[in-house]
């Protein structure tokens, strides 16, 4: 839900939220869930990026911000899973996560 209230966010003018999941279960890779999100929003430049995990950073003017992406961060590394960001100003986000399946 963070990451979907994130993309919103980013979209002042409205915008197209995609969400595409996807499971993984071949030879290179362990079996699991892939979860991608992505938006057509604002986009984020390298310094932002780099730092969009970090507890309590956020580029929002005003109200709560900078606790929805770590939580996020925080429950895939317990899950024992991935998070990567790919962000390019004017272009959008996409965040996806790689959530192993035991089995």
């Amino acid at each position: 839900m963070n990451l979907l209230l994130n993309a919103r966010d980013v979209m002042p003018d409205g915008g197209v939220i995609s969400i595409i999941a996807t499971t993984i279960d071949d030879e290179r890779a362990a079996a699991g869930i892939e979860l991608r999100i992505s938006d057509n929003g604002l986009g984020m430049t390298e310094d932002v990026l780099r730092r969009a995990s970090d507890p309590f950073f956020t580029t929002k003017a005003s109200g709560l911000g900078g606790l929805g992406l770590p939580m996020v961060n925080r429950f895939v590394r317990e899950a024992r899973g991935h998070l990567r960001l790919e962000s390019e100003p004017g272009r959008g986000t996409v965040v996806t996560l790689r959530l192993p399946v035991d089995g």
